[in-house]
Formats: structure tokens, sequence, C-alpha cells
């Protein structure tokens, strides 16, 4: 047996498993190889990702991936040994899936943190500097979160040239490919733009210069630009109770 706690684990209701989600005492064991951007881009990208969660199973078998898994699912992890080479085994869609589940867990996660520190930029009425930490926020986080969008897409792992390509774009060229991958609405796409601008703004005007109007259109699209951040936040919890 090994010393280390499994990845993930069931989910029941009234006896029955509805899902999976990860497991919490992995989770704090692990969670700061992903919470920032260039640990999660290093250890949830190319054959890495997959090679890190196939250790477990390498220990323990199923059991090493999975806290108490059901039985049947035991019983497909020994067939996978019939299959022929090139076909997709029962253990690479549950691998597969468990690091679904840790991108989405961490990129929620990400998400909250910075959350928590434009809702203080806000209530302290610096509406500028919550604009130019949001829109380097976002910068960063499309690219992540319309990567693992692509290689879901193309069911393949994370692609190192996608991430490569995704990041030669712009900012609101980023934000056009969330809104067209879905990652994000068209309301929330606006409202991201509108921030984009206004960030360019802000950093190339001295701050004496801002008007009283110009004062309130900032406050306007910071106060939007957190709303979209808490509605991408709600939609990914509950997105990550649907595993």
């Amino acid at each position: 047996m090994s010393d280390y706690p499994p990845v993930a684990k069931m989910t029941y209701d009234d006896g029955r498993i509805i899902g999976m989600e990860i497991n919490e005492e992995w989770w704090e064991s692990s969670k700061q190889e992903y919470l920032d951007f260039r640990r999660f881009k290093q250890n949830m990208t190319g054959e890495w990702a997959e090679d890190s969660i196939v250790n477990y199973e390498k220990l323990d078998g199923l059991s090493g991936l999975i806290v108490d898994p059901p039985e049947n699912w035991l019983e497909k992890e020994h067939e996978d040994e019939e299959l022929v080479e090139g076909e997709a085994s029962f253990l690479d869609l549950r691998i597969s899936l468990i690091l679904n589940i840790i991108r989405d867990k961490a990129l929620k996660t990400i998400l909250d943190q910075e959350i928590a520190h434009i809702e203080n930029l806000i209530g302290e009425n610096d509406f500028k500097t919550a604009i130019i930490r949001q829109s380097a926020f976002f910068e960063e986080f499309l690219a992540m979160t319309c990567v693992v969008k692509l290689g879901r897409n193309k069911k393949e792992a994370l692609s190192n040239k996608d991430l490569g390509i995704v990041e030669q774009m712009g900012h609101s060229d980023r934000i056009r490919l969330a809104r067209i991958l879905r990652v994000i609405n068209e309301k929330q796409h606006q409202r991201l733009q509108e921030m984009a601008s206004m960030r360019n703004e802000i950093a190339h005007t001295p701050w004496t210069e801002f008007g009283e109007d110009k004062e309130k259109t900032i406050q306007r699209i910071a106060t939007k630009s957190f709303e979209v951040m808490d509605q991408l936040s709600v939609s990914m919890d509950e997105k990550l109770s649907f595993y």
C-alpha cells in the first residue's frame, strides 16, 4: 500500500454513485503544484500531467487513484490487459477524467483567490488598480481556460503548442477566443473587452487627468468586470458538481 492518499473519490446520493470529485486529503497535500499560472502550465500540460497521475496507479492500481473504487471498475481494470494496442483503456478514461477535474478545480481555486484580492480593491474604492489587476489576471486565466477547452474538444492531452499559439495572442484576441469557445457568454465578452480597453487608457494616462465622469465610468467597468469573475466562479462550481 502507498503512503500517498488517492487522488479522487466517488460521490454518492442515498448509496448510489452519482459522480467523482477530488479527494480533499490529496488536494490539501498537492494543491500548491497547481495554484499559480506558471505551475499550472508546467504541471497540467504535456505528458507530465498524465504521468504524474499514472504514478499513483502504478503503486496500487485503481485503488491508488480512487478511494474505494466500485467493484465493477476493478473488474474492468483487469479487462484492460486484453485491449489491442491503441485502444483507449478503462483506466486511461478514468485518468483523463481525473485530470479534467484537477484542472477545473485548480482554475476555480486560482479564480477565487483573485476574486478576494479584487473585492478588497473595490471595497477600498481603488477602481483603477482593480481594472489593471483584473486585466492582467484575465489575460492569463482566459489563455488557460481556452487551452483546456481546446484539449477537451480535440480529446487530446493539453498541448504546449496550442498554449504557445494562444499566448501569442493579444488580450482582446484572447477574450474573443474565449467567446468563440463558449468559455464566456456575449455579455461577459463585451464587459471584458471594455475592461481591456479601459486598462490601456488607465496605464497610459496620468491619473490626475481623469475627471468625475471618467472616474464613474472606471468604477462601473471595474464593478461589472468583478461580476464576470463571480459569475465564472459560480459556473465552474456547478461544472465540478456534474463530474
